[in-house]
């Protein structure tokens, strides 16, 4: 148990604040789970004689329903689920579950957008091994009371909070971080675009502002705690919410980034995309935007290296099999079965290993794609016009989008093939097909195969849930590099 448990330095009596809601998550899973297992048990109940070779109870399968239904929906809605934030203003902690730290430890806040509405958002308070995440909101039903407020106010005025450099800034409410020079203000007339979609960090100061000011808007409207847990999902459901602003700035970036000719992995791989780039790199450095090395290289070689390994697969693995029959006196007669399993592993799955290395190979051209437009959109904060020629080159479509697309179709059909071939490993592995006998090792890589599915595809999920986000991020960055000084 960990140290900050047993030790727990609140020994005053804490103030609350939030309501927490993974335990009405966790609820919302389960109570789906078990209501949808219902309609699912029967078929996965056949799965018992395939895998075990012997029939499976109802009950059986429906549990294992169950777990199924879960780690679909689970990374769906349980992601942003908040529980209560505990302050001890007599000894100066903090406390989230068992676990609490010194007010002193939280360097850094974040500002988690909502879905629905612009006037609510959550805000994590980075701490070492934990993070507090509160629920906001300047209207009705109210997340916080003002108690809580006063109290959440008090607890950041403790804090050392200082911006995250490798986050985008939530742009100031109004004066409160000083005159801001014009590369300053640029830079938050792009973010304040972003404000109801993008994860951005916090300053002490626009914090305190806004917290205030929250707490000001609902002095006159009451202080009760909301529990619309429909709103809750739809903060981990981003865009399914009705939010028709949002919406209609959705709609528009996606039209936008369907313009023009098509960008993707035949663009990048062609000379007019080396060019475009390094002219635009070259015109970068010229003005004083260096960059050291190119973005990407490592990513391209190891990519490449993937799809070799792949396609040899197939023929290394044919290898033992020939060596088996040929000179399979001098080591005792040949397990045809086991290797023959093995060519067939590699027979069937050597596509999916050269898709990963395109993958991968694609991302190193993207990632220089994404370098030159930060840092074409850091020149023209500056007061610098961008080329026309750069412009075009950052403009619609964008290649970051088109990537993302095949990103998202690569792990949802790697999730498949991971679960489906973990099943039929350890289908094998149990002796249930013909010349196979039973295999241990089979046996577990199977089930480390299917296990090994759910990460890929709760990765399927989050990318989904950050797409919209990223279209806009593009686009606004795009009109930043092409628009007129003034």
């Amino acid at each position: 148990m960990s140290r900050a448990i047993l030790d727990d330095p609140l020994s005053g009596t804490p103030t609350r604040i939030g309501r927490g809601s993974i335990r009405t998550m966790a609820l919302v899973v389960a109570g789906l789970s078990v209501g949808i297992a219902f309609f699912i048990a029967a078929p996965v109940t056949q799965f018992g004689p395939i895998l075990l070779g012997s029939p499976v109870p109802w009950f059986v399968g429906y549990l294992v329903s169950v777990g199924v239904v879960a780690v679909l929906i689970g990374p769906l809605l349980l992601p942003r689920a908040t529980r209560p934030v505990y302050v001890d203003a007599t000894s100066g902690h903090v406390r989230v579950g068992l676990r609490s730290r010194p007010v002193g430890d939280i360097q850094r806040a974040y500002r988690l957008p909502d879905g629905l509405s612009d006037g609510r958002f959550q805000l994590r308070l980075a701490l070492p091994g934990i993070d507090a995440l509160v629920g906001v909101s300047a209207r009705m039903p109210a997340e916080l009371s003002t108690a809580e407020f006063d109290a959440l106010i008090a607890l950041v005025e403790r804090a050392p909070i200082e911006p995250d450099p490798g986050v985008t800034l939530r742009p100031p409410l109004g004066d409160e971080l000083g005159p801001r020079d014009a590369a300053q203000s640029f830079s938050d007339d792009i973010n304040r675009s972003l404000l109801a979609h993008e994860t951005m960090s916090f300053a002490k100061p626009t914090l305190l502002a806004e917290l205030r000011g929250m707490r000001d808007a609902l002095a006159g409207t009451g202080t009760g705690v909301g529990t619309a847990t429909i709103r809750d999902i739809g903060l981990v459901v981003p865009y399914t919410t009705n939010a028709p602003v949002q919406q209609a700035d959705l709609a528009e970036a996606n039209a936008i980034a369907a313009e023009g000719p098509k960008r993707g992995l035949f663009w990048t791989l062609s000379r007019a995309f080396r060019a475009d780039a390094a002219a635009s790199e070259s015109w970068l450095e010229s003005v004083g935007a260096p960059q050291v090395g190119r973005v990407g290289v490592f990513s391209e070689r190891l990519g490449i290296a993937v799809i070799v390994a792949g396609l040899a697969a197939p023929w290394l693995a044919v290898i033992p099999f020939f060596v088996s029959v040929f000179i399979g006196n001098l080591f005792g007669p040949p397990d045809l079965g086991a290797l023959g399993g093995i060519i067939a592993f590699f027979m069937l799955t050597w596509p999916f290993i050269v898709w990963a290395g395109i993958i991968l190979n694609w991302r190193g051209r993207v990632q220089r794609f994404e370098s030159i437009r930060r840092r074409a959109v850091a020149a023209r904060a500056t007061g610098i016009t961008a080329p026309a020629e750069l412009a075009a080159f950052v403009g619609p479509r964008f290649a970051d989008v088109a990537y993302l697309n095949q990103l998202l179709w690569f792990l949802i059909v790697q999730s498949i093939v991971l679960l489906a071939g973990g099943l039929t490993m350890f289908a094998v592995a149990m002796g249930q097909v013909e010349n196979w006998g039973p295999s241990a090792i089979g046996a577990i890589l199977g089930v480390l195969m299917a296990v090994a599915s759910i990460p890929v595809f709760a990765a399927a999920v989050q990318l989904i849930a950050r797409f919209g986000t990223r279209t806009l991020r593009a686009v606004a960055y795009w009109r930043a590099i092409a628009s007129p000084l003034g």
